[in-house]
């Protein structure tokens, strides 16, 4: 790989502009600044669930509550007798 020598050399020579004073404190102070209480942070939890999940979850817990709606409308005979069953 070549080198080109004189990019090199401005490298060696450049010298970054020195840090403005007080930086430090400002960045820390916008930082501190900028964050929430914990208990806040846990409210705006976010947890990203694929559109496909949530509509068979969907879908199980309304065939699952229609099926127990229907089956507990049914009557049911009490211990020993055959009154729930005929009509």
């Amino acid at each position: 790989m070549e080198h080109d020598h004189e990019t090199q050399a401005f490298i060696r020579r450049w010298q970054p502009p020195a840090m403005p004073s007080g930086i430090d404190e400002r960045m820390m102070a916008r930082y501190l600044a900028s964050r929430r209480p914990w208990w806040r942070r846990r409210l705006e939890l976010r947890i990203a669930v694929p559109a496909p999940v949530v509509a068979l979850v969907t879908l199980g817990l309304f065939v699952s509550g229609t099926w127990w709606g229907i089956s507990s409308g049914r009557p049911r005979p009490s211990a020993g007798t055959w009154e729930g069953w005929i009509r």
